[in-house]
C-alpha cells in the first residue's frame, strides 16, 4: 500500500512538473503574439530629449512567429536633386518575458523593457535611463 502511495506521489508529481513547462511555453507564445506584425517607428526619447522622426527617415521593425525580427532604417537624402537613399538592414533574435525583450545580436544580448499601449497598437521600447522608441502598429 505504500508503495503504490509513493508511486501516485511521485506521477503527480512529475505530471505537475510536466504541465508546468507547458504554461511557461504558452507564457512566452502569448508574450510573441503581442509582437507579430509590422511596426513604425514614430518617436525617439535620448536621455529625457524627445525626438521626433523626421520626414526624412523612416523605420519599421516587423516581428516574426519564429522569435526573429527585422529591422529596416530608411534615410532619404534632403534633396529632391538627391534621389539616393541609405539603407540599413538588421536581422536580430530575441527572447521575450512578462517585461523584457532581449534581443541576441552578434555583438551580444541587448535588453529593453516594454509595454504595449492604445489597445496594443503602441509599442514602448525602453533601455533603462538611456533610449526610449515607440512604434505605432501598421499591420
Amino acid at each position: 500500500m505504500k508503495k503504490q502511495l509513493i508511486l501516485v506521489g511521485i506521477s503527480v508529481l512529475l505530471i505537475f512538473v510536466g504541465l508546468s513547462g507547458c504554461s511557461e511555453e504558452n507564457k512566452q507564445q502569448n508574450y510573441l503574439s503581442k509582437f507579430i506584425g509590422t511596426w513604425r517607428l514614430v518617436e525617439v526619447t535620448f536621455e529625457g530629449y524627445p525626438y521626433g522622426m523626421d520626414n526624412h527617415t523612416e523605420e519599421t521593425w516587423i516581428f516574426y512567429e519564429n522569435k526573429s525580427a527585422k529591422i529596416t532604417s530608411i534615410h532619404f537624402m534632403e534633396y529632391p536633386e538627391e534621389p539616393n537613399a541609405s539603407i540599413i538592414i538588421n536581422w536580430i533574435y530575441l527572447t521575450i518575458s512578462d517585461d523584457t525583450l532581449t534581443f541576441l545580436t552578434g555583438d551580444g544580448p541587448v535588453w529593453l523593457n516594454y509595454f504595449f499601449s492604445y489597445n496594443d497598437t503602441q509599442l514602448t521600447l525602453t533601455i533603462p535611463g538611456n533610449m526610449t522608441q515607440k512604434l505605432n502598429k501598421i499591420e
